[in-house]
């Protein structure tokens, strides 16, 4: 999924995984409850048919059940604590972390509804869309927003209305836009199918427009049960499609002349990759890097056009003057790692069921069996905390390393990630304990086994991209400087002392470049390529970070931004 740490967002997510290939035996079975919830499991027959299916189960189970200490006396001892906890408070009554509570307050704080870029936003695809049924009420009236009115209309991806509108289109064409449309500027003669599709869905991108102009967005945590794997998330799903195709109406606008509205998208757009990380959540920080990449192709295309006056050029630069992207390592400090110590914690507690849930499809799922493997009355719940509050320290450090060193880093993450993949799998991928194996020794194989089982996450590449498009951000202005040129003498400038003879700074150090290198710019082929030597540390190969010409055949350039894997 998308975090080394996001290991469960409660049954949902384990069904996900359902391979129905798993074992449940009767050892297992004992271990199926956390130790605060022994006592409450005496009767335990409607949920012993849904895992054995049969009477002769029953009497397996109550041969292999312990009989309960009193509830009391079995509660877990768990030190609230920075180490272990993470938090100290606010706490529940029954003396563990508020976790929703703390994350409410976090990003909760100084949000109203007035200032809340969802309320705007959930009008483009709709509340019934963009919230989950679970709790979407909750979320409504504590945000201010309304439900969607009956004869309500949404944003409509452009495949939708051909097919509603019966549009005779190759499905190569409805699938190449309005993506292939960021390539370019163009006018209405030269797609009237998609200039038309765009003026129907002009609604939705003014919506955007004014979310973008807020200062925040807020996304309650609401959850039945408490706990932070169970609370209702927002739906990502065609925010991708949706800033593709606002990018596309850019440069129509700009094609057409109408560069004042094509900066309005551009410069929107940007804004709002920046709000929508502010719900805390790992997608949606790695989606505002994609809607900024996105931008930052209309950027590139408008540029290039050689269609911009000196004005223009000087415009566009000033507004994309923006802050840095925040960094996906402020969520995994926060919301994923508070996500996994309350998983310990309910884990300790309540056991497994509410986790995993208890139908016989959740029992049998591959996480559901790795979960009733672990013996939790063995398990030092401290020192598991502990265990996975120094992984998140560890990546954090690795993901704020120098981009030059943080390859390294991430190279010895990996290395005992690998060794924790073949122990769990020389003991046939369960958790349960050894003979005569420590506590101390058996939390930390368990929590390692969690890590490579049930988790999976390539932060160094999404850091990576963090870093990549924060120096397309330094290097955008060079190429605008460079169409400045242009503008003024006929041509693009040939060298950087050219560029810098029309008032550019000089040419931006190379995070990438070993010795301390810089930014370079060349002519190629009449056309201005300003690039970084990017992680591989060479020129001229296909990691190389572009703007302006794109070099190399087969990698996406600049105006044709990819989507990590998993992203809506």
């Amino acid at each position: 999924m998308f975090g080394e740490g996001i290991l469960w967002s409660a049954a949902p997510f384990v069904r996900h995984y359902i391979l129905a290939r798993s074992r449940v035996t009767s050892s297992s079975i004992t271990r199926f409850t956390g130790a605060e919830e022994i006592a409450k499991e005496r009767c335990v027959n409607k949920r012993i048919r849904a895992i054995l299916g049969c009477a002769a189960g029953l009497a397996l189970f109550a041969a292999a059940v312990p009989s309960p200490a009193p509830g009391p006396a079995t509660k877990p001892s768990i030190t609230i604590g920075k180490e272990t906890t993470g938090i100290t408070g606010p706490l529940l009554p029954n003396g563990m972390p508020d976790y929703l509570a703390a994350l409410n307050g976090k990003y909760g704080k100084d949000v109203t509804p007035a200032n809340n870029a969802l309320i705007p936003f959930l009008q483009i695809r709709g509340t019934s869309a963009t919230l989950t049924d679970t709790n979407r009420d909750k979320i409504l009236k504590l945000t201010g927003a309304r439900e969607d009115a009956p004869d309500a209309r949404f944003f409509q991806p452009f495949a939708q209305y051909v097919r509603a509108y019966n549009i005779v289109l190759k499905d190569a064409d409805i699938t190449r836009q309005p993506a292939s449309a960021v390539e370019r500027l163009w006018m209405a003669p030269d797609n009237p199918e998609l200039a038309e599709y765009l003026q129907t869905q002009s609604h939705f991108f003014d919506l955007a427009e004014e979310a973008s102009k807020r200062s925040h967005f807020f996304v309650p945590f609401v959850s039945d049960d408490g706990s932070v794997s169970g609370a209702a998330v927002f739906s990502h799903t065609g925010i991708v499609e949706f800033a593709r195709t606002w990018a596309a109406r850019a440069m129509l606008r700009a094609g057409s002349g109408d560069f004042d509205g094509a900066l309005r998208d551009i410069v929107a757009l940007k804004r709002l990759a920046r709000l929508l990380p502010q719900d805390g959540l790992v997608i949606s920080t790695m989606l505002g890097y994609v809607m900024d990449r996105i931008a930052n192709a209309g950027i590139n295309t408008m540029a290039m056009s050689g269609n911009l006056t000196a004005e223009q050029c000087d415009l566009l630069t000033k507004a994309i003057q923006m802050p840095p992207l925040p960094s996906i390592s402020d969520s995994l400090d926060t919301l994923e790692r508070w996500r996994t110590l309350d998983m310990v914690i309910t884990l300790s507690r309540r056991g497994v069921t509410p986790l995993i849930g208890d139908r016989p499809q959740d029992l049998l799922s591959e996480p559901g069996a790795i979960f009733l493997s672990i013996d939790l009355l063995k398990i030092d719940w401290d020192r598991a905390l502990k265990l996975f509050n120094e992984r998140r320290d560890a990546e954090l450090a690795a993901m704020r390393q120098p981009a030059g060193t943080m390859r390294q880093a991430f190279a010895d993450l990996t290395a005992d990630r690998d060794a924790w993949k073949t122990e769990f799998k020389a003991h046939k991928e369960r958790l349960e304990p050894l003979k005569d194996e420590a506590p101390s020794a058996y939390t930390a194989r368990v929590v390692h086994g969690l890590m490579v089982s049930v988790v999976s996450l390539d932060l160094a590449s999404r850091e990576s991209d963090r870093l990549e498009l924060t120096l397309r951000q330094e290097m955008l202005p060079l190429l605008l400087a460079a169409a400045r040129v242009r503008a003024t003498s006929g041509g693009w400038p040939k060298n950087p002392a050219e560029l810098s003879a029309a008032g550019t700074k000089e040419l931006p150090a190379d995070p990438y470049a070993a010795g301390g290198g810089k930014i370079e710019y060349r002519l190629m082929d009449g056309k201005p390529r300003i690039f970084s030597v990017g992680p591989d540390q060479q020129a001229e190969t296909a990691d190389d970070i572009v703007v302006g010409d794109i070099p190399v055949p087969g990698v996406a350039p600049a105006a044709a931004p990819g989507v990590p894997a998993g992203l809506p």
